[in-house]
């Protein structure tokens, strides 16, 4: 069986196009999968109310080291587990730069947020210049902030 070149050029265009579908829809799925990237700010569009955050000074001025990361990433986990508690809010994750590791987290209210997790956040060991910022709004609303552990170590744990 022979075919002629329009066929050929048919079966090779609908070949092409069914895999550049395929991988298409493989490149999405694999994407949703992927953690957050850290080089910007999470996504507040989904999130309203009030906010949370949590800096958390690192030992440079850029990313801080491996070893502070990891602890910023495990205290994001921590005040994950205690802010399910909360109806409404949610940690929306976190990025790295400018010399802090900053946790995002959004609800109804920053100040019952605040309250949720002030036994931990105020019981951490972190280095001075370490903060939390209770935000009443958008960004650009009324906020305050709170010093944490005012101490000079570099180590960011639970007391």
């Amino acid at each position: 069986m022979t075919f002629d070149s329009n066929a050929g050029r048919l079966v090779v265009g609908l070949f092409v196009t069914l895999s550049l579908f395929l991988i298409t829809r493989w490149l999405k799925r694999v994407a949703s999968r992927l953690p957050q990237s850290s080089s910007s700010p999470p996504s507040q569009s989904s999130v309203p109310g009030e906010a949370l955050l949590v800096y958390i000074r690192l030992s440079d001025d850029e990313f801080g080291t491996t070893e502070e990361r990891d602890r910023v990433h495990l205290l994001e986990d921590d005040l994950r587990e205690l802010v399910a508690g909360v109806p409404g809010a949610d940690v929306d994750g976190h990025e790295f730069g400018e010399g802090f590791g900053t946790i995002y987290i959004y609800g109804p209210s920053a100040d019952q947020l605040f309250d949720a997790l002030a036994p931990t956040l105020l019981a951490i060991e972190v280095p001075r210049g370490s903060s939390v910022t209770r935000r009443y709004g958008a960004p650009g609303a009324r906020y305050d902030r709170i010093p944490l552990g005012e101490t000079s170590t570099s180590a960011v744990h639970p007391s």
